[in-house]
């Protein structure tokens, strides 16, 4: 009797941690990606990497420990991109801006829950603040300084980029940065993804935008040596750049406090132009050619003044004998 007692007490045990295993695996925190967009009229929209392209249930509790039972479930959602979404009323999300919000997901059966900081949400106001990135103060990035020299009448006209500020004023500071580790490298990257925004999703547009706005308040906060922008508001490369270098050209309005960044690409290369060559005029003596001719002609002229020569000694002889 003990025995089939302690028998039937060790079957229950095995149940309730099976159960209790069960729970823990259905419950347990999940690490997936989820990206948060706050709406002008303040409520959510909310990205759930893996179930963008599955429709689900979904519910919110203040505690990871919530039943199943307790919670209230709404399908999710379409966006403008039919991507599947969860999303809170500004109503609902009065209720949980003083603690922990867990959004809980359900599919296929299957419950998961995320914990969520409503605070890390993608605001309008961040989304402009991406899209006016480059334009915040006026440049011109599409100039180049150049220097020529002469040597020998050859033009050497060597050219290396810059960045032009066109805005009024003349209050303005500069740090340049190479693009050369990892954050910096990511921070272009992340700018040229957003740049070609037409082929994103909106899931892939929040979810840049939040890391793109914390990298560059990262990295504009972290700057110490700001330098003066001089006075004819050029920006040259740096002397040591090479062709295609990238460096982050980091501005600051020091009257207003305006900030922004622009990417600029090195340019170093020469043009070379030689001068037209004076003309000179050559005289070349022409000679003409020794032809068999020439040689009898010359021979029979040499004749002719040996037989004078010969006639006037003879003549010379004659009249000398003839005084005599």
């Amino acid at each position: 009797m003990k025995k089939q007692l302690y028998r039937l007490i060790t079957i229950v045990l095995l149940a309730f941690s099976i159960l209790a295993i069960t729970q823990m695996a259905v419950y347990a925190q999940d690490k997936t990606k989820i990206s948060l967009l706050k709406t002008s009229e303040e409520s959510y929209i909310i990205y759930i990497e893996d179930t963008i392209d599955t429709e689900f249930l979904f519910s919110f509790s203040n505690n990871q420990e919530t039943l199943e039972d307790d919670l209230i479930f709404q399908a999710s959602g379409l966006d403008s991109n039919e991507s599947n979404v969860a999303y809170m009323s500004k109503e609902l999300a009065e209720d949980f801006k003083d603690g922990k919000v867990y959004l809980w997901v359900k599919v296929n059966d299957v419950l998961t829950s995320y914990e969520i900081n409503l605070n890390q949400a993608v605001t309008n106001e961040e989304i402009e603040f991406i899209n006016s990135t480059t334009k915040r103060i006026e440049v011109d990035t599409n100039g180049s300084k150049n220097t020529s020299q002469d040597v020998e009448g050859v033009k050497i006209t060597h050219s290396q980029g810059k960045v032009t500020i066109t805005e009024e004023g003349n209050a303005f500071s500069y740090y340049m940065v190479k693009v050369a580790n990892e954050e910096t490298t990511n921070f272009v990257e992340l700018a040229n993804k957003i740049m070609s925004s037409e082929e994103l999703t909106n899931y892939e547009r929040v979810t840049l935008a939040r890391e793109f706005t914390d990298t560059y308040t990262k990295m504009f906060e972290e700057i110490e040596n700001w330098e003066e922008v001089p006075s004819n508001k050029e920006i040259l490369q740096p002397q040591e750049s090479k062709k295609n270098d990238i460096y982050l050209v980091w501005l600051r309005n020091d009257t207003t406090q305006e900030h922004d960044v622009q990417i600029l690409v090195c340019d170093d290369h020469q043009d070379i132009e030689v001068e037209e060559a004076k003309k000179v005029t050559t005289y070349e003596t022409t000679k003409l050619p020794v032809t068999y001719d020439s040689i009898i002609t010359l021979i029979l002229v040499l004749v002719a003044l040996v037989a004078i020569i010969l006639v006037l000694i003879v003549v010379k002889k004659k009249l000398s004998k003839k005084e005599d």
